[in-house]
């Protein structure tokens, strides 16, 4: 969970610094994926009772915001011009 934490800020940034809109727009994506990670992640610490349902209901609204915002960007991307 740690790494796919990491993964998502650090995929943004390298995007960000590359000249093509397709190239940040694949890395976007990958972020997208790892944010889908860290979700699976927390709904299997909830199963195994590693954490609790309240708490998992917590990060989930707030990871569902984030994840709702990286999905806009990309969407948008994909409505201009490479």
């Amino acid at each position: 969970m740690r790494a796919s934490a990491l993964s998502v800020p650090a995929k943004i940034v390298e995007g960000g610094s590359r000249e093509s809109l397709a190239h940040y727009s694949r890395l976007l994506n990958i972020s997208l994926g790892s944010w889908k990670e860290i979700s699976y992640s927390i709904h299997f610490a909830e199963r195994m009772r590693l954490l609790s349902r309240e708490g998992a209901t917590h990060i989930l609204a707030i990871e569902g915001e984030l994840a709702g915002g990286l999905t806009r960007l990309i969407q948008s991307l994909k409505n201009l011009p490479d």
